[in-house]
């Protein structure tokens, strides 16, 4: 996911400033756009399936609620 999002602000930076190939542009940030979508979709799944064995707090989701102090009493 890093590497797509760097990659992402490299084309950003290097985009010329004027509006000639506007549609182009466009296309390219939907596609970068979507492609990082698909990255953090696949890490929120990954964290979801990720076993918890015999310590709920090896789980990067629960650990972050309980920093956050989200408890499943809506608390």
């Amino acid at each position: 996911m890093q590497s797509i999002i760097w990659e992402f602000q490299e084309w950003k930076q290097n985009q010329p400033i004027n509006d000639a190939d506007e549609d182009n542009e466009l296309d390219n940030k939907i596609e970068f756009i979507g492609r990082i979508q698909q990255e953090i979709l696949q890490l929120c799944i990954e964290l979801l399936n990720y076993p918890l064995q015999d310590n709920e707090y090896k789980s990067a989701i629960i650990s972050g609620l309980a920093v956050l102090g989200i408890r499943d009493d809506d608390g």
